[in-house]
């Protein structure tokens, strides 16, 4: 199936294999407004949208700031995801109901698999920053899904190798069941078992509740009870924000004296300031990001003062989403989504002349007469025959003496 499933995506991709643009017998592209859809998770469990919505926003203020004589307008359609699967199918037909064909999202990698079951049927074209699951590769997508964001397996096979080479022989894992979280928690734990921990053998306990518990659920009570009685020297939480919050006090309020591993939700949404620094600097999270193009420190920065807050690491994929939405409509002259599906591998990838986030208005007239592209974005980003992202670098991110982050590349 998945051999069959890859021949498929192949074919999708033959219009970019097969010799460059025919951009010069392309018909005259609309000067309508271009709109874009989005789907984000403004209410719910995961972190708000909004968050999300900044890294659309500035793309969007970006596009229409270019004074290019072929730039047109974009506007952008939000719906909420809710968090959930359910939300995600109603957000996504809400999109389709409005004629929206061209979306951006989702965020979590549960609603987007949902969403694709309502817009691969109905042509629709979804490209996803924040959707990080392995599990979405193998939906037979028929060329109408990409995602720049990078894919969780290589986060987590980093992870179990760096535990393993630190000396760590056991580890109790707390995870809710999410494909996000599940999937970090499977990968990471196949891995651990494949290392040489020395003379003992490489060891794990798992600890599983459901994506839906809320912080204050008696549940989590008794998993930390459960994952302490063994001593482990690590706990690796592969969860949201709240909870491993909850957890970690928890374990906190059972005199664990141990070292915490967690994704990298809980450091973006305020988790570190719940804690002492005699706490935080017990704390790791890692995160498996885009590599960093030019321009990218100075975006984080306008996002991180336009919500108030630090920008998560993935509000720069989702902004290149957005980009290369609008240069692969350009590209394609049209906003018919199999055309703009083609086009954004060849907006995205070699060959063409490599641009950067600051050369928006550039790149526009470039394609318009006649030229190709390689749009490296904030994020490096490329696609692969998937359309799956192959740009990312696994980190380990602690707090020092100081308060201050220390990151450490492990991959």
């Amino acid at each position: 199936m998945y051999r069959r499933r890859s021949i498929k995506r192949l074919l999708y991709a033959l219009p970019l294999l097969l010799s460059t643009s025919c951009s010069s017998t392309k018909a005259p592209e609309s000067k309508e407004q271009l709109k874009l859809g989005a789907l984000l998770p403004i209410t719910g469990a995961f972190v708000p949208g909004s968050t999300f919505e900044t890294a659309l926003q500035l793309a969007i203020e970006d596009a229409n700031a270019s004074q290019g004589t072929n730039t047109r307008k974009v506007s952008l359609i939000i719906k909420d995801t809710k968090s959930t699967p359910e939300g995600a199918t109603q957000a996504a037909q809400e999109l389709l109901d409005e004629g929206v064909q061209l979306i951006v999202g989702a965020v979590l990698s549960s609603a987007t698999k949902a969403a694709l079951n309502v817009t691969i049927p109905a042509g629709a074209l979804l490209i996803s920053g924040g959707s990080t699951s392995p599990s979405l590769t193998n939906v037979d997508n028929q060329g109408l899904f990409f995602r720049t964001a990078p894919r969780d397996d290589r986060l987590a096979k980093a992870f179990g190798k760096y535990l393993a080479a630190n000396g760590v022989n056991e580890f109790a894992l707390i995870a809710n069941d999410s494909i996000f979280t599940r999937d970090i928690a499977d990968i990471t734990q196949d891995t651990f078992e494949k290392q040489d921990c020395g003379l003992q053998p490489c060891s794990y306990a798992r600890y599983t509740y459901p994506e839906s518990t809320p912080p204050d659920d008696p549940i989590l009570d008794d998993l930390v009870k459960a994952a302490l009685k063994s001593n482990p020297e690590v706990i690796f939480i592969s969860g949201y924000a709240e909870d491993t919050a909850s957890i970690i006090a928890r374990a906190e309020a059972l005199s664990f004296q141990g070292t915490y591993f967690m994704t990298a939700a809980f450091s973006t949404t305020g988790g570190l300031e719940v804690s002492s620094l005699e706490v935080r600097k017990r704390l790791n999270w890692i995160d498996f990001g885009p590599r960093h193009g030019e321009g990218h420190k100075r975006f984080m920065e306008r996002a991180s003062a336009r919500i108030g807050a630090t920008a998560p690491l993935l509000l720069a994929p989702t902004y290149d989403a957005a980009m290369l939405l609008i240069l692969a409509v350009h590209h394609a002259r049209s906003t018919d989504p199999a055309l703009v599906a083609q086009s954004l591998w060849k907006v995205a990838n070699q060959p063409g002349q490599k641009v950067s986030k600051s050369e928006l208005t550039a790149s526009i007239d470039s394609l318009h007469e006649g030229n190709e592209i390689d749009y490296e974005g904030l994020t490096l980003v490329e696609f692969d025959q998937f359309g799956d992202s192959t740009s990312g670098q696994a980190r380990i991110n602690r707090v020092d003496d100081n308060g201050m982050t220390i990151t450490e590349i492990i991959d």
